[in-house]
C-alpha cells in the first residue's frame, strides 16, 4: 500500500437484524467506506444461525485482507465484542460513529519517566 491508495476494510452485518433493509445496509456501508477513502475487501453475512461464528470470521478476515476498519450498521452486530474487534481494527458504524484503536501514549513514546542511563565513567551524557 503506498500513500494515497485506499485502506484496506472489510465490512460485517447480521442478516437477521438488518432484516429486509440488509441490502440497503450493505450500499450504505460500502458508500461511506469509499467516502472515507477505504476499500471493501469482504462483506461478512451472518444469519441467526451461523451468527455463534461471526466473530471469528471478522477476526480472520481483519488478518486475511489486513484490514485498518471494520464497517458494521451498528455495534448491536457485533454480540457484545466491540472490545475484541477495537484490539485489532477500528470499528466504523453506519452512522460513522468510530471506535477507534489508540495505543497508551507510554507505548508509542516510552516510558518518559525512566531514568537516562548513566554515561561510561569519563564521558559527558550529550
Amino acid at each position: 500500500m503506498t500513500h494515497g491508495d485506499p485502506v484496506p476494510a472489510i465490512a460485517y452485518l447480521r442478516t437477521d437484524l438488518s432484516g429486509s433493509s440488509a441490502h440497503l445496509h450493505e450500499l450504505w456501508l460500502c458508500r461511506l467506506a469509499v467516502r472515507l477513502g477505504y476499500q471493501l475487501d469482504e462483506i461478512i453475512r451472518v444469519d441467526s444461525v451461523t451468527r455463534m461464528r461471526g466473530i471469528a470470521f471478522i477476526i480472520a478476515n481483519i488478518e486475511i485482507h489486513r484490514a485498518e476498519a471494520v464497517f458494521v450498521p451498528d455495534v448491536s452486530h457485533l454480540d457484545g465484542h466491540l472490545d475484541r474487534i477495537v484490539a485489532l481494527a477500528d470499528v466504523i458504524e453506519q452512522n460513522g460513529e468510530t471506535y477507534a484503536r489508540w495505543i497508551p501514549i507510554t507505548e508509542a513514546i516510552g516510558d518518559v519517566f525512566s531514568p537516562l542511563p548513566t554515561p561510561p565513567h569519563g564521558q559527558r551524557g550529550y
